[in-house]
């Protein structure tokens, strides 16, 4: 599809072809950000290279934006991270996976590119250690339980059909804290990718790891995360994170919804976002 091409299509029309479309070409720096937006529309995740500051807005949108270190001070900023050699042809030369390919037990996988092997296995050969500190989990890498729980979640967890059931209930998830926020005028915000969600104290949501930090609030986390569990929801340790599995149900989401919003409602009712004088609504 071409830039003037897609000039024609309104958004609408976009998003319901967008996953059917191989290749845009001569596309002008919004149309970036429509396809950026198009993709994020129908839950797909989107990564982005970039370098002109016309790119920024698309760069800012997407879930992962890569800004070259020899582009435009703009483009950086709005980038999740810099690649420093601005070399956008390495950065699919390694991809590893972790616990998640596990369904949480301890495993490791990672995969390299065709050109990358003979340098990998010329460190083996000059002595490198790959065992212990290859990133792979040392003596829990091949073990039977990770096997058997690489293979389980591959097999039923890891699959289009789970997912879709899985991201649809992580939207009702997302909407039902999104109320409560809207209703409590509370500035916080909810970020959702796939089938996870996950709500910080601070709006607009963070978009790196400065910002993210700067979001900590311990007594609020130690707040929610009371709160919650005292009323039967268990929320991830150390997050305020909800990632849905194949056994989820809509009660499950729901519940949350409630108590969540019993919560903020609890919040509002000492008259800030601070539980410094709210400690006893656990």
């Amino acid at each position: 599809v071409s830039g003037p091409e897609l000039a024609l299509m309104s958004d609408t029309e976009l998003a319901a072809r967008i996953r059917t479309i191989q290749v845009f070409a001569r596309v002008v720096p919004e149309q970036k950000l429509r396809i950026v937006l198009a993709l994020k529309s129908v839950k797909e995740v989107v990564a982005m290279t970039g370098d002109g500051s016309t790119e920024a807005p698309a760069l800012a949108q997407a879930n992962v934006g890569v800004a070259m270190n020899s582009g435009t001070q703009a483009a950086k900023e709005a980038a999740n991270m810099v690649d420093l050699d601005s070399d956008p042809t390495k950065l699919i030369d390694i991809v590893t996976i972790g616990k998640s390919l596990g369904g949480g037990i301890p495993c490791g996988a990672f995969g390299l590119s065709e050109d990358l092997v003979p340098r990998f296995f010329a460190l083996i050969e000059g002595g490198a250690d790959v065992v212990d500190v290859g990133g792979v989990g040392g003596t829990l890498a091949g073990n039977a339980l990770s096997s058997a729980a690489m293979r389980a979640t591959l097999e039923h967890v890891l699959t289009d059909e789970a997912f879709e059931r899985m991201i649809a209930l992580a939207d009702r998830f997302t909407a039902g804290v999104q109320t409560a926020l809207d209703d409590s005028h509370l500035e916080w915000s909810i970020t959702q990718l796939g089938a996870r969600a996950e709500y910080r104290f601070c709006s607009p949501a963070p978009r790196n790891g400065g910002e993210s930090a700067a979001a900590e609030d311990h007594d609020l986390d130690e707040f929610m995360h009371l709160f919650l569990l005292n009323r039967g929801v268990l929320l991830t340790p150390f997050h305020n994170m909800a990632l849905m599995c194949p056994t989820t149900t809509e009660a499950d989401v729901d519940r949350h919804s409630e108590v969540f919003a019993e919560a903020v409602t609890a919040l509002g009712a000492v008259g800030e976002p601070s539980i410094s004088s709210a400690r006893a609504n656990r």
